[in-house]
């Protein structure tokens, strides 16, 4: 406890007004550990991301829905009760774009999914009611019933997906060793950086 508190003292609110010539004052470890721990976050925020949209795919592929007339809904697939899937694919994002198409749908293509954006962007430059009403009939091209609307990767696809499931798919693993490699890569910085600000400061004379 002791030695953590030590750590804490010299290392972690060690601030740049300890330094005559740099005389900021900003905790840059403790800055550093935020930022870090952003980091670790975002981690398993894309972890948890690309596991399910690698579970989508690897259903759809396994469900042989390579075309419109083969597409299966979420509840075919066994993913009805499925959130993360559900937010995913409501959101439109680039790969679910490029890769898994659906039915009952005027946006399909990345390219379509761009242009609706800049309309998006677009009308909330509108006044008022106006705005509203664009809005809300832009957001109706993008929305989903997830009990019908079903689910396929075109044929034209089909070497991306198989791509993105063999080199994207999450593993939660490799996601804690990253955040064990960048936790200790800022135990390092924090170790050094004491070191490094005094020879900043010499040079600063």
């Amino acid at each position: 406890m002791k030695l953590l508190k030590n750590f804490y003292d010299n290392y972690i609110s060690l601030n740049l007004k300890k330094f005559p010539n740099i005389n900021v004052d900003i905790e840059i470890n403790k800055l550093l550990f935020f930022v870090t721990v952003g980091l670790m976050i975002a981690c398993f925020i894309i972890n948890y991301y690309e596991m399910n949209v690698a579970l989508l795919i690897k259903k759809l592929m396994r469900h042989g829905a390579f075309s419109e007339e083969q597409g299966r809904t979420l509840g075919e697939l066994g993913l009805g009760d499925n959130k993360a899937v559900k937010s995913i694919l409501s959101k439109n994002s680039g790969i679910t774009k490029k890769i898994i198409f659906s039915t009952g749908k005027k946006i399909q293509t990345y390219e379509e999914y761009v242009l609706l954006e800049k309309e998006r962007k677009a009308a909330k430059k509108l006044p008022g009611e106006e705005r509203k009403k664009a809005i809300d009939t832009l957001n109706k091209s993008l929305s989903l019933d997830f009990s019908s609307v079903r689910f396929y990767i075109p044929e034209s696809s089909k070497g991306l997906a198989e791509h993105y499931y063999k080199t994207k798919n999450g593993s939660l693993l490799k996601t804690v060793l990253y955040c064990v490699l960048m936790l200790v890569f800022y135990v390092l910085v924090a170790l050094l950086m004491p070191t490094l600000l005094n020879f900043i400061d010499g040079i600063l004379v």
